[in-house]
């Protein structure tokens, strides 16, 4: 409170020497009245904040206790902080608001890494559900350095290290079965088209790789099945082309003895011949025709031989009544020698 003004006179006033009267300024004298009213009124309030100022500090510094037993330090700060405004050289609140500033700063610190710690575990825990194993793996990482402590994200990262394990293995099996699938399906493929072409060996070696390569399955067995079948087919064809082959040789060749013998008129050999002939391809008319044609020739043949014989008799007889009659001629005997003449 500034008591300056009452180094001023209280009241002034004018002395008339004539006269012997005097004249107070009562304007000034209302003013300084005022002002002493005021710094009355300053003093009073002054002495009721300096009474009130403990009981105040007081409460503060209880309030900031309090907030402190609570861990609540940005309050205790405040309170504190307030309670210096009252007392600024108190040595214990200024103690105590250190203390609650280093509590508010490691609370904050805790804080900021709460939350940190919290948006990486939400963001790790969101990589996890989209299977994002490598990404989740780094956020829970950085969540394992932020708080040591905690065993939730060490347990995701070594679950993490298991999936990744199973993943690697199973991308290795799903490697190796296309792999066997491509060489599957090529090898089915090889064999199909052997199969078309007739190719039966081939066929079934490749589909026997194929049934190796993939033995649950159904298909290169039955093709198996199937090649087997139309390779006994195969074999049962060529054996009935070479025996074809065979009596065709065999017929060609019969024909071709017998149609020598007819030519050279063997009629025996060729008759023996067209037989076998036709015996070996009963279908066929020609060599029937030919045993028709060497019968009528041998017919002829006979015909021709027996009329041989009959004029080889013939002569005979002539020869022997001519040899009589010129035997008889000879004789004399010329009656015998005209009867034979005659008769020959």
């Amino acid at each position: 409170v500034d008591f300056s003004i009452l180094d001023n006179p209280i009241g002034k006033a004018k002395y008339d020497g004539a006269t012997g009267e005097v004249t107070w300024d009562l304007e000034y004298t209302n003013q300084i009245r005022n002002e002493i009213a005021r710094l009355m009124k300053a003093y009073e309030d002054r002495k009721k904040r300096e009474a009130n100022l403990e009981e105040d500090f007081a409460k503060l510094m209880q309030a900031g206790d309090e907030a402190m037993g609570k861990a609540d330090f940005q309050k205790a700060v405040a309170s504190f902080t307030e309670a210096l405004t009252l007392k600024p050289d108190e040595p214990v609140a200024k103690a105590k608001l250190s203390d609650a500033q280093m509590r508010l700063t490691a609370q904050e610190e805790e804080t900021r890494k709460e939350e940190q710690y919290a948006a990486l575990i939400k963001d790790a825990d969101g990589l996890f559900n989209k299977k994002e194993y490598e990404t989740a793996k780094g956020k829970y990482e950085e969540a394992s350095k932020v708080k040591p402590g905690e065993a939730y994200p060490k347990q995701r990262i070594a679950e993490i290290g298991t999936i990744l394990k199973d993943l690697e293995r199973l991308a290795e099996e799903e490697r190796k079965a296309r792999e066997l699938q491509e060489k599957y399906d090529a090898a089915i493929k090889a064999a199909d088209d052997a199969f078309k072409a007739e190719n039966y060996e081939q066929a079934r070696t490749k589909y026997t790789e194929a049934s190796g390569l993939k033995p649950e399955e159904k298909y290169p067995k039955d093709q198996l099945a199937a090649v087997a079948a139309a390779m006994e087919e195969q074999a049962r064809k060529a054996e009935e082309e070479r025996l074809a082959r065979e009596l065709q040789e065999n017929y060609d060749a019969a024909i071709k003895a017998a149609d020598a013998a007819f030519t050279a008129k063997n009629y025996e050999q060729a008759q023996t011949k067209y037989t076998e002939a036709s015996g070996l391809k009963p279908e066929e008319k020609y060599p029937k025709d030919q045993l028709a044609a060497v019968a009528a020739a041998l017919e002829e043949l006979a015909r021709k031989a027996e009329e041989e014989r009959q004029a080889k008799e013939l002569q005979a007889r002539y020869d022997a009544a001519i040899q009589v009659a010129d035997a008889a001629f000879n004789a004399a005997k010329y009656e015998d020698a005209r009867t034979k003449y005659t008769e020959a």
